[in-house]
């Protein structure tokens, strides 16, 4: 992971967790190369819910996104764009089940960071639990913290309730242009 520049989005319910998803998805539409994201976070933190939404962005219903605990990694097929539509191939993978850098390997996923976009074609792979093999993930990758965001939270709430509001941090390299909060400045 990268020590890089960093962009916070505080108070994120689920509300503003959908803002955040179609900006995201909106400046990745720019991105004329493959883009890894490595998502991190604690158990039911809010990283195949994010991706859920980011799926919905391109066209995608949100109940044919599943989690890819169990198979590892599943793909999808959106667009965006109007008249001229671009293609996205969304790869979701977990990497919570895969033990060490064999596994990892063998699962293709160097190949599939490797997968071409175009002008008239985008990949985006999201890695949830990335930072389990943060060295094996591209130097470009962009990297999202999403953590439970006990300063903004009511009395009473508790982590893991599905309203709680989360806190998202974007770290990378090189960020890309309009991932800033409007809403919480940090």
């Amino acid at each position: 992971m990268t020590d890089g520049n960093a962009i916070t989005w505080h108070r994120l319910d689920l509300h503003r967790m959908s803002v955040f998803a179609n900006r995201l998805a909106g400046v990745l539409a720019d991105q004329r190369e493959t883009t890894a994201i490595g998502l991190v976070g604690t158990l039911g933190a809010g990283k195949t819910q994010l991706t859920t939404l980011i799926a919905r962005s391109i066209g995608i219903a949100s109940d044919d996104v599943t989690s890819p605990t169990f198979t590892l990694a599943q793909h999808y097929r959106g667009f965006i764009g109007g008249d001229a539509p671009v293609t996205v191939d969304l790869h979701h993978v977990d990497a919570y089940r895969i033990a060490d850098e064999d596994e990892w390997f063998e699962a293709g996923m160097e190949e599939l960071l490797d997968t071409a976009a175009s002008d008239n074609h985008r990949v985006w792979i999201f890695v949830e639990w990335a930072d389990r093999f943060a060295d094996w993930m591209p130097d470009d990758t962009l990297w999202i913290r999403i953590d439970w965001d006990s300063h903004s939270a009511s009395p009473g709430d508790s982590p893991g309730e599905n309203d709680q509001p989360r806190r998202i941090t974007i770290t990378g390299n090189e960020l890309p242009a309009g991932l800033a909060d409007d809403e919480s400045a940090s």
